[in-house]
């Protein structure tokens, strides 16, 4: 969606070309044969230099905007991530595989596979957050940015994914 910003500086832009091509209608009604052409020429070559660059300007703009969504995305799993393994790992490290019953034997199994199927889910997560980082990381590399922080956090990702 266009802010009133982005409204704003296209009309400012828009009315510099409705300027220019003005001023140069003004220069070829008073020019020659020879000057006409050429103004009409490179008046020509104005106008579709800037509708170009108005359409990748738009593209580049789409294309930020898609990459924020995907970063917020990202930044959502990341922090989901973060919190149900720093939960599950607390399950683990309070668990206590000592059994005197057969009663305690059949608890701990269900807390096991209780604890085994969260990993299950925070693998899926985490598959998700790495196939979505790694897009993200060849769109920025496109863009000529740097990525290195999203590498490092998934770096982060994947070691607290291997505990």
């Amino acid at each position: 969606m266009e802010s009133p910003n982005d409204f704003s500086m296209k009309c400012v832009q828009h009315n510099e070309l409705d300027i220019l091509n003005e001023l140069s209608q003004k220069i070829v009604n008073r020019a020659d044969q020879y000057n006409r052409d050429r103004v009409q020429k490179e008046n020509a070559d104005a106008n579709r230099q800037w509708a170009s660059n108005a359409s990748l300007l738009e593209n580049l703009r789409e294309n930020l905007v898609q990459l924020q969504q995907q970063w917020d995305q990202l930044e959502s799993i990341l922090q989901e991530l973060e919190v149900k393994s720093n939960l599950l790992l607390e399950k683990d490290r309070g668990l206590d595989l000592v059994v005197h019953s057969r009663d305690q034997t059949e608890a701990k199994k269900h807390i096991v596979e209780n604890l085994l199927e969260d990993k299950s889910a925070l693998g899926q997560l985490n598959t998700k957050a790495n196939a979505l980082a790694k897009t993200l990381i060849k769109a920025l590399r496109e863009q000529k940015l740097l990525p290195q922080s999203l590498e490092e956090k998934l770096t982060h990702l994947n070691d607290i994914n291997v505990r």
